[in-house]
């Protein structure tokens, strides 16, 4: 070999590690295009779902909603929610709880005294057995009352 011959080997050589530095150049460039779009994808995905999770929405009663209801006065739909979660959940004491907590709202002692009842049984705690003596001493109250009553219209018709 001659160095003429040995230019030219040379030479190719350099053509052919230019060609390799810009094809390397590309790769890491299309790497870098190919992560963020993956990237982008995995971010993207939890919103997609949620997009498809509003659109086949629908809403599921909760003793939060319940409690909603009865706060806002909407004792009907406040009792039939929760009476439907206790259907779903019948040793679950919160729901008899609550159900205890609007007919003592409603003057309705003897069924808040079942309701309480049942809460204490599945949930027997202090502030549960407190509960459910103030609702048993109310109604002691109120048939007394009662009684007081219907002993004063007796007397006013003699």
């Amino acid at each position: 070999m001659n160095d003429k011959d040995n230019s030219e080997i040379l030479q190719e050589m350099r053509k052919q590690t230019a060609i390799l530095r810009q094809a390397n150049r590309i790769n890491t460039i299309a790497s870098i295009i190919v992560g963020v779009l993956v990237i982008l994808a995995v971010a993207a995905y939890p919103i997609i779902l949620h997009k498809k999770a509003d659109a086949n929405y629908k809403h599921v009663d909760s003793m939060q909603d319940a409690r909603n209801l009865l706060d806002k006065g909407n004792f009907t739909e406040g009792i039939e929610m929760t009476q439907r979660l206790i259907n779903k959940n019948p040793k679950y004491y919160y729901g008899y709880a609550l159900m205890g907590s609007a007919y003592h709202e409603l003057g309705d002692m003897n069924k808040a005294e079942q309701y309480y009842s049942k809460a204490f049984e599945f949930f027997p705690i202090e502030d549960n057995e407190k509960t459910l003596k103030a609702i048993r001493k109310a109604k002691q109250d109120q048939e007394k009352r009662n009684t007081a009553t219907q002993q004063t219209n007796k007397d006013s018709r003699k």
